[in-house]
């Protein structure tokens, strides 16, 4: 199973060494910064076995479960997509895993490292999908608030705001809101005087109800 291989030969690679000190090209790579990046990096051969990887990449190796659950990655997962990546060219490759701290993501980039092998870097993208999800959520909301139909007395022009209150008259010619965002219908003042144009209600109580609205409207039109 290219899975066992590949956990066996991580398993050998996470324990101490005891052969002494690393050779030249091993060397070479610490001194030029290979265990001095701060993401997972992994040297792969032509089967997707790992054969070296930085301290980084030693870290989330030993923080991985051996499977991983819920579309979350695991040693038998990133076995797979090594071992795809060692025969095949692969672009970007995403990778959620759960840990401790939390859900991380990680995106696996490949690249040629020498005759039979690549260089398999996984890059923390984590806090990049933090503002990005930070974005869409706000774009959302700013879609939701264009789309919301804007309240409108037909006869005076006013604007009903969220709370509800109402503007002074003649807002619309100031504000011209996209039209098939309107939403027609009578502010409470010009409610009341259509009722008494009509008949339908008493003079006296609909003269109350007029100074009522208008004075409620000069004040918010007035803020």
């Amino acid at each position: 199973m290219i899975e066992s291989g590949f956990i066996s030969a991580v398993s050998a690679l996470l324990q101490p060494s005891t052969q002494g000190q690393p050779g030249p090209g091993r060397r070479a790579r610490r001194a030029s910064g290979f265990d001095c990046l701060p993401d997972p990096l992994f040297i792969i051969d032509a089967h997707g076995d790992v054969t070296e990887m930085n301290r980084a990449a030693r870290a989330f190796l030993a923080s991985l479960p051996l499977e991983g659950l819920g579309g979350a990655v695991g040693r038998r997962e990133l076995a797979e997509l090594f071992s795809r990546a060692a025969t095949r060219e692969l672009g970007p490759a995403p990778l959620r895993v759960e840990g401790p701290e939390g859900v991380r993501h990680y995106e696996a980039r490949f690249s040629e490292a020498g005759p039979g092998s690549k260089t398999a870097l996984l890059c923390d993208i984590t806090v990049y999908k933090e503002a990005l999800a930070e974005k869409e959520a706000l774009l959302r909301a700013v879609r939701a608030d264009c789309e919301r139909p804007i309240p409108v007395c037909a006869r005076c022009g006013a604007l009903r705001d969220e709370a509800g209150g109402w503007s002074a008259p003649g807002a619309l010619s100031a504000v011209r809101p996209p039209l098939d965002r309107l939403s027609h219908g009578l502010c409470p003042a010009c409610l009341a005087e259509e009722l008494e144009r009509s008949g339908l209600v008493q003079k006296a109580h609909v003269a109350s109800a007029i100074r009522g609205a208008r004075g409620a409207s000069g004040e918010q039109g007035g803020r």
